[in-house]
């Protein structure tokens, strides 16, 4: 199966779905090529049940993980984890004591 260009698959989803979802689709932002945090965003992934868009992103460590556009935007994910298991070992010294 191809894997379809995002235009392609955003097209696909308008003419699948009705007029309020069609709208929205349509309104959103094309997001591919930003970075936000540590994610970079390669392509649309799908829709939510709750109509949420997600979208495909790699990690400057190398992980693909998928994440809420509003995550995005929002702040709330900047990385795949990795910035927080990142974040826990600077704490702690090589002793396992900790340095806070």
């Amino acid at each position: 199966m191809a894997v379809k260009a995002t235009g392609e698959y955003l097209d696909d989803l308008v003419k699948q779905n009705g007029t309020a979802d069609s709208v929205r689709i349509m309104q959103c932002k094309n997001i591919t090529g930003q970075k936000f945090g540590r994610l970079s965003v390669i392509e649309f992934s799908h829709k939510g049940l709750r109509r949420d868009l997600y979208w495909k992103c790699k990690c400057d460590c190398g992980i693909k993980v998928i994440v809420r556009a509003s995550d995005l935007r929002s702040g709330n994910t900047r990385s795949c984890g990795c910035y927080k298991i990142e974040l826990l070992s600077r704490r702690h010294k090589p002793n396992n004591e900790a340095i806070w």
